[in-house]
């Protein structure tokens, strides 16, 4: 018996709806398990947020659904009440931080 996506994949050449290909293909994706940071890393990542100033550009390597994603952007603000940091307008929970590179 075919599962729902080996069933779909039947009709690709039709692809009666947009998109089909690009869900399917995201639904194939390989999920990662998220890292565990050492003491040290998080300790490092702790005094690199501290010493961030608003407008510094950056390279934040993060952990979302399943996948590890790179933003370069502009740091806009770090909310510690919500625990967060946007770049570009992308607001990144600091539990799912794993890099940050500052760019001079």
């Amino acid at each position: 018996m075919l599962t729902r996506l080996e069933r779909a994949k039947q009709f690709l050449p039709f692809e009666a709806l947009n998109g089909l290909k690009e869900e399917l293909r995201r639904r194939e994706t390989q999920y990662i398990e998220k890292k565990e940071l050492s003491e040290e890393k998080r300790e490092e990542l702790q005094e690199t947020l501290q010493e961030l100033s608003p407008g510094e550009h950056v390279i934040v390597t993060y952990y979302n659904n399943g996948q590890y994603n790179r933003l370069r952007g502009r740091m806009i603000y770090l909310n510690p009440l919500k625990r967060t940091l946007n770049v570009s307008k992308i607001e990144i929970p600091l539990k799912d931080i794993y890099n940050i590179d500052v760019l001079y």
